[in-house]
């Protein structure tokens, strides 16, 4: 499988990890050799849920 993209599984907790985060996951994302997935804890889940939202 080389041509197949390598999976990166970021886990997230807190708002300000969301914070620091939020370019090192817009950057894999945007690469085509990284899989990403995003993961909650589910702490703040009120904030979680607004920011989701005004995702495209």
């Amino acid at each position: 499988m080389p041509n197949s993209p390598l999976q990166i599984c970021i886990i997230l907790g807190t708002r300000p990890e969301a914070i620091k985060l939020a370019p090192v996951i817009q950057a894999f994302r945007a690469d085509h050799r990284f899989t990403t997935q995003v993961v909650l804890t589910g702490q703040h889940k009120e904030w979680w849920i607004k920011s989701c939202r005004s995702l495209p």
